[in-house]
């Protein structure tokens, strides 16, 4: 017991974020889910497994009987419960952030198109599409603090078959889209609460602090922003943060393990500096 005690403030002093999934949603929308016999919280542990993959979280060990008592049900942007509940679930667990995956597409399935000349006989092209907005809850606050949506499809076929009997979809492809939401959720996630930032520039070139599996990739254009000092409310003397001044567009152009390094489109507003933030 005294062991379990001391797990909560040995996350905390390592400094990093304790981050908790609750249990994935179904949006109002999805009529057609249940027909499948898919595990939904499939998506919750792949999200999960993809937060703790980028070691910028201590991530709350996942235990379905706790997590399904402080389940916030409908829509938590706009449900009073919000506040109170991951509140009062950051406090007796020590967790800062809460994460509330909520299916808003979904779709998987066969699609068959007779051949002509040949009776009872079909091309087959099977399918799936997925669409999941994860919801990142203040516990401090209760607030809802990012909002990511990520989206994933597969496409295979066609394939000739005899009859309508079989389709070609299967547990293992909704693992699939699971998976690769999980990953892009946690990258983007990631990227929201630690933002990818200049380190250098030299040359024309900006040398950011982000590498493989970082959330970027070459090819990607992202906005530059030249960041400031901190704005202070002269009632309140709160903290609102820092500046943020957007002076142009960059290209990734080359990824490193740990940087990347990007080439401005067209002319920036003024030289970029280190700690100037890049996103999508």
């Amino acid at each position: 017991f005294c062991i379990l005690l001391l797990i909560p403030a040995a996350a905390s002093a390592g400094g990093k974020p304790t981050i908790a999934v609750y249990p994935a949603m179904l949006g109002a929308s999805i009529r057609n889910f249940d027909q499948y016999s898919l595990d939904l919280q499939e998506l919750a542990r792949r999200l999960e497994e993809a937060l703790r993959a980028t070691r910028r979280f201590s991530v709350f060990e996942r235990n379905e009987t706790v997590l399904q008592k402080w389940k916030l049900e409908g829509d938590i942007a706009e449900s009073g419960l919000a506040r109170e509940s991951s509140t009062e679930f950051g406090k007796l667990n020590n967790v800062q952030l809460i994460i509330q995956p909520m299916v808003i597409e979904f779709g998987l399935g066969s699609k068959f198109v007779s051949i002509d000349g040949l009776d009872g006989m079909y091309k087959r092209t099977d399918s799936g599409r997925l669409t999941v907005t994860s919801k990142v809850l203040s516990t401090t606050t209760g607030e809802i603090k990012y909002q990511i949506t990520v989206e994933d499809e597969f496409n295979r076929g066609p394939t000739v078959v005899e009859g309508k009997g079989q389709i070609g979809v299967y547990p293992k492809d909704w693992i699939g889209l699971a998976s690769r939401i999980g990953t892009e959720s946690a990258s983007s996630i990631v990227n929201s609460i630690f933002p990818v930032q200049v380190v250098h520039y030299q040359s024309n070139m900006l040398f950011l602090n982000r590498g493989e599996g970082g959330g970027i990739k070459v090819g990607d254009e992202l906005q530059l922003f030249s960041v400031g000092d901190d704005l202070i409310d002269p009632v309140s003397k709160e903290n609102l943060g820092p500046v943020e001044i957007p002076i142009g567009m960059v290209r990734i152009v080359q990824i490193k393990p740990k940087t990347s390094t990007a080439i401005p489109i067209g002319d920036l507003m003024i030289p970029p500096k280190p700690g100037d933030i890049v996103r999508h």
